[in-house]
């Protein structure tokens, strides 16, 4: 994934500058930085990519981010990984909200 946006209750896009992540179960930091911040750092050329190594990281993953305020949400979009023969889109997903801590 190269980019996320979440949206307030007016559909439009929230500010990521108190964005955190709290959790990723996988990242790929040994053949690339593509760290699970990437989708929120602003720069559509980075990525957040899970490790290369499937059998290490077993489907599903998961990402926590702490969006640093509380916000009525309506929904997400986000932008796929563009270069051309790799993989980018999200198969499934699941969404949870929470005003207190996740605990991991």
């Amino acid at each position: 994934m190269a980019k996320l946006e979440i949206l307030d209750k007016n559909g439009e896009k929230l500010s990521r500058q108190h964005w955190k992540l709290i959790y990723a179960d996988s990242e790929e930091v040994d053949a690339a930085n593509n760290v699970a911040s990437n989708i929120f750092d602003l720069q559509e050329s980075t990525i957040w990519h899970t490790s290369y190594s499937v059998a290490q990281d077993p489907y599903p993953h998961q990402i926590v981010i702490d969006l640093g305020e509380d916000k009525e949400i309506s929904g997400f979009q986000y932008l796929p990984r563009m270069e051309a023969n790799k993989p980018g889109m999200i198969k499934d997903y699941r969404i949870y909200l929470k005003e207190t801590p996740f605990k991991l």
